[in-house]
């Protein structure tokens, strides 16, 4: 699947969510922005070279921040579209990249109390990821698949929550020549969110 098809395919699907439910007259809706800030907590960069094997290398930990916009229809169903920028370097190694993921999120909100909310749900986004060297980095661009839980509490127009997300990136760098095949990939992480939202 070439960049340009991912890119077209991930924005249907972000696009189809929501229009499913705009077309019912009956729904609720409650419409929200929001700002997500948090960290990458466990994260490595896996390597397989045809000689050598596998290996896999720690990266340093990260902070991580986005933006969000959405709705909340029937106090049940929650669609939010963002965007996240996060970075990544290795733990004795000067060198850094930037991850820069735009998404779409469905979360399915349980009440536990009048304002505190359980909240599970999965994303789907499209990553791109960039460096002052223009290398290989850029291979590693794709879709990412993920899976969240957590928290919100309501008050007035405003809420606030955390999360805790796991990711699965499928952008992957691969070299095949007379010596063998190699390949790079960024392997599953684990992030942890706390979040601010405006409703109106």
């Amino acid at each position: 699947m070439t960049q340009l098809s991912s890119k077209l395919f991930a924005l249907g699907l972000i696009a189809a969510s929501f229009s499913s439910f705009s077309a019912n007259a009956e729904n609720t809706n409650d419409y929200f922005l929001g700002l997500d800030l948090g960290a990458v907590i466990g994260q490595q960069m896996e390597t397989y070279d045809s000689e050598f094997g596998s290996n896999k290398q720690d990266l340093a930990p990260s902070l991580a921040f986005g933006v969000r916009g959405g709705t909340i229809v029937n106090n049940t169903h929650k669609f939010s579209i963002g965007y996240d920028y996060r970075g990544i370097s290795y733990d004795n190694n000067p060198y850094e990249a930037d991850i820069n993921t735009v998404f779409g999120k469905y979360d399915y909100i349980v009440p536990i109390s009048k304002n505190l909310g359980w909240t599970i749900g999965g994303k789907l986004g499209y990553e791109m990821l960039s460096d002052n060297d223009g290398d290989y980095i850029k291979e590693l661009n794709g879709i990412v698949v993920g899976a969240q839980t957590g928290l919100n509490y309501r008050f007035h127009d405003w809420s606030v929550g955390t999360e805790l997300s796991y990711l699965h990136h499928t952008g992957e760098f691969e070299v095949n020549n007379e010596y063998g095949s190699a390949s790079t990939k960024l392997d599953d992480e684990t992030l942890i969110m706390a979040n601010v939202e405006y409703h109106f």
